[in-house]
């Protein structure tokens, strides 16, 4: 398939499509582009406005949901769902850091019911001391915060039930 002006961004909906992205002319502070859901098969096209000018996004295992950030003000981590379009906003899942999300705070669960996320916690005068550890239901319910953790730097495991981190409190 030769994807003339396209560039690949993932592979979705169990490895049938891919998500794609047209360079747009834009302002030179963010990645501007126009994403799209293209069937390899046919050459056919969606376009994917939510993912569009450099969304951080998050597919889920099946790559049917994909969780996305956009470095707009007021941005909440939301889900797209790929088959319907619909968006559904994690309500109060505002990043402090609104511009960007290290790609390791996000991770889907195996089953891509449950998605977990870390939000930097500013000291103030400080800046990052640790960050706060959430999980919300793919569906935007449930939100909890699970916990702190004295980190910068972290990871979640393949199947998101434990967290590898570089601790930044003395011991």
């Amino acid at each position: 398939l030769v994807m003339d002006g396209l560039r690949p961004l993932a592979w979705v909906l169990k490895g049938k499509d891919l998500l794609v992205a047209s360079d747009k002319p834009g302002d030179g502070m963010f990645a501007t582009y126009a994403a799209y859901l293209l069937d390899p098969a046919t050459g056919g096209q969606r376009r994917v406005p939510p993912l569009d000018d450099d969304a951080q996004f998050w597919p889920s295992a099946d790559g049917r949901t994909v969780a996305f950030f956009t470095h707009q003000a007021g941005a909440e981590i939301s889900f797209l769902d790929l088959t319907t379009g619909a968006v559904t906003p994690i309500s109060g899942a505002i990043p402090h850091d609104r511009e960007w999300i290290p790609p390791d705070h996000v991770a889907f669960a195996p089953d891509g019911s449950q998605l977990f996320w870390a939000d930097f916690l500013p000291v103030p005068g400080e800046g990052v001391g640790s960050v706060a550890v959430y999980r919300a239901n793919s569906d935007g319910s449930a939100r909890a915060k699970l916990g702190e953790i004295e980190t910068a730097q972290l990871r979640f495991s393949p199947d998101a039930t434990k967290v590898l981190y570089r601790a930044t409190a003395p011991g």
